[in-house]
């Protein structure tokens, strides 16, 4: 990469920053610069390229101004209680960067009209109206710390994408409109997730138990991928363009 193609809107990310503002404006730069970057390598349009990006800012406009701090402490981070201006803040920004990560891995599966509609429609689900109406999946221990979608089923989102762009230590499952898990139900979505998880990453040891889930709201499993499977999945995702970013000029 050149220092004239370096720099521009996403210069700078071959530099580590130095204090948490300059963190948080090289999260944002990184999480871009991945989905621009992502967009140039599976070679769509101009027109298309507008078209998907027009998608995520469209949403994030949206999404910034319905989640409130309010919202955020009652339902995102309720367990916690009210939390501080710059924690709210932070959550949002890291939510916004990692869904702009994880469009940028969905279009691993190419620019065409298919799978643009299924990014349009995973991200329409992506707003506070769904909050207790679809399925909610929540991330914990990864980076960021905490993330969560909303889907109507499972097919609407790769397990696998996600671990590879936060790495999170386990997960919460919760069905629509807060229903409990049935027997039959928790085994069909443990199932699902498996063939979904191993499919890219085949040697990831998924624990849980079924049991564990039935009567309540919640459904905990935990995933552990192995190197190799992350490196695969790296080579996979990752943008050759992106990868040069961070090289010293």
């Amino acid at each position: 990469m050149t220092d004239k193609e370096r720099k521009g809107p996403f210069e700078g990310l071959n530099t580590k920053p130095k204090t948490k503002k300059g963190w948080q404006a090289w999260n944002r730069k990184y999480a871009l610069a991945f989905l621009h970057d992502q967009l140039d390598r599976v070679s769509v349009s101009a027109t298309k390229k507008n078209y998907v990006l027009s998608l995520f800012n469209k949403w994030e406009m949206k999404f910034r101004k319905e989640l409130t701090d309010k919202i955020i402490c009652e339902t995102y981070a309720g367990e916690e209680g009210n939390m501080t201006t710059a924690y709210c803040s932070e959550l949002r920004e890291d939510h916004i960067n990692s869904i702009a990560q994880y469009v940028a891995c969905a279009l691993c599966d190419g620019g065409g009209k298919e799978n643009i509609a299924r990014i349009r429609n995973f991200l329409k689900m992506q707003t506070v109206s769904s909050i207790g109406e679809r399925m909610e999946l929540r991330f914990f221990g990864g980076n960021p710390v905490y993330f969560n979608v909303y889907v109507d089923c499972l097919k609407d989102i790769d397990i696998a994408d996600v671990f590879f762009i936060i790495e999170f230590d386990f997960m919460l499952a919760y069905r629509e409109k807060w229903k409990i898990w049935t027997k039959k139900i928790s085994e069909r979505f443990l199932n699902d997730l498996k063939r979904d998880v191993l499919f890219d990453m085949p040697n990831s040891v998924i624990k849980t138990t079924v049991g564990n889930a039935i009567g309540l709201r919640e459904f905990e499993i935990n995933i552990k991928a192995s190197q190799d499977d992350l490196r695969l999945k790296a080579l996979q995702c990752t943008p050759p363009s992106f990868i040069k970013r961070f090289s010293k000029p």
